[in-house]
């Protein structure tokens, strides 16, 4: 299922302004993953949904300063197993990679455009529309974002509560982070939190009493269907990012205030295009500005931005055996509980407080604005939105809920 909704969290947009963020999330109903997410400023394009597709297929990278306990080879997940048939996966996060056969959107123009049902097209993937005004049709996702905000979202300086009875009188100068830290804190608490706590609905009609994580429940579908890796060939990758048509300068190709060049584009410098406009067709993608993608005569090149070097950018019988298989392994596993607890802790008091990355010390706090011209200081005394019931408890009783309390 894939769904966008507003985040309740104040970001700091790319010209300073404080705003507010939609999420995008690739939520597999199956095992409850959530396979991929993006975070744009209001808005989002069908672009940005075609992005999505190419990240549910691509295993996620561990970041610099993530706990080694994130990692797939610390997991429940077969790692094993599973790298000798995608050699990705080494290094990668314990965050599962799964290719839909289906995918289930809402009537929005943004997925039900020519350029996402192409991007579909493109990697063998049906589109499926919900009934229009039907809520329980997308109840997963629905749900899924409702849990997003009570265990990251208010977490998170800059948070706004989903009604004004929940948010401080001025939230707008808590915002601490920009939109690409708020993606990175999230992708990690993905992973941390969501992928590793067992979820009440996900339960096997067999025993209805048994509860699973997203990562135990991936982990046994994997051997009971196989794993075939989908390796997107760059051309294939960079298909599915938005175009643009260019023109090659001297000065090679600027686009949205970047300015892009490389020796490829050399004998090309002033020279128009074989196609009907005299433009080049250049790709991009708007979450990574470090490089943008040009065709040429001889197939597609890669240019990268001029600056790139000064910035740092970022059920069946056979199918319940396996879901018990992976279970009974949780006895040997209560180090790694308590270290996944410990992480989560320490992302979520870093994201409350507006400290930076865990590898590279607290951040200063990111410059913001309201609106043009700067706001006067805030008033003293401006209420704080409420912490919320302790994040380590509420992950300790996720994962040991028989547990007296």
């Amino acid at each position: 299922m894939l769904d966008s909704t507003p985040l309740d969290v104040m970001v700091v947009l790319a010209d300073g302004v404080v705003g507010k963020a939609e999420l995008t999330i690739a939520l597999d109903v199956a095992t409850r993953s959530i396979c991929a997410t993006v975070l744009r400023p209001m808005g989002t394009g069908s672009a940005d949904a075609a992005i999505l597709l190419a990240q549910i297929v691509t295993p996620m990278r561990m970041r610099p300063g993530w706990e080694k306990a994130l990692a797939m080879s610390r997991s429940v997940i077969p790692y094993e197993r599973l790298v000798s048939l995608d050699a990705r996966l080494e290094g990668a996060a314990a965050r599962p990679v799964i290719m839909p056969e289906t995918v289930i959107v809402d009537q929005g123009r943004v997925f039900i455009s020519a350029s996402f049902t192409a991007a579909c097209n493109s990697l063998g993937v049906s589109v499926q529309p919900a009934p229009p005004a039907n809520g329980p049709a997308k109840g997963n996702v629905e749900r899924t974002f409702l849990t997003i905000g009570h265990r990251f979202s208010q977490y998170v300086a800059g948070y706004t509560g989903s009604d004004v009875t929940q948010r401080g009188s001025n939230v707008e100068d808590e915002a601490s982070w920009t939109l690409p830290q708020v993606q990175d804190l999230l992708d990690e608490w993905l992973v941390t939190d969501w992928q590793h706590r067992r979820h009440a609905s996900l339960r096997h009609p067999l025993a209805p009493r048994l509860t699973v994580s997203p990562n135990e429940m991936w982990a046994a579908l994997v051997g009971v269907t196989g794993y075939v890796p989908v390796l997107l060939r760059e051309d294939d990758y960079v298909e599915l990012m938005p175009v643009k048509r260019l023109g090659i300068n001297d000065y090679g190709i600027r686009f949205d205030y970047h300015t892009y060049d490389h020796e490829v584009l050399n004998l090309h410098r002033g020279f128009k295009s074989t196609a009907g406009d005299g433009m080049w067709e250049t790709h991009h993608n708007p979450y990574d500005p470090q490089r943008i993608w040009v065709r040429l005569p001889g197939g597609w090149e890669e240019v990268p931005w001029i600056h790139k070097e000064r910035a740092s950018l970022p059920f069946t019988d056979f199918t319940w055996r396996h879901i018990r298989a992976t279970v009974e392994r949780r006895g040997d596993r209560d180090e790694h509980e308590q270290q996944l607890a410990q992480a989560l802790d320490r992302l979520l008091r870093r994201a409350g407080n507006g400290e930076g990355p865990a590898a590279s010390g607290p951040s200063p706090r990111a410059p913001a604005l309201r609106h043009r011209p700067p706001n006067p200081p805030a008033p003293a005394g401006a209420a704080r939105p409420s912490p919320g019931p302790d994040p380590l408890l509420q992950l300790g009783r996720c994962l040991h809920p028989n547990r007296p309390r």
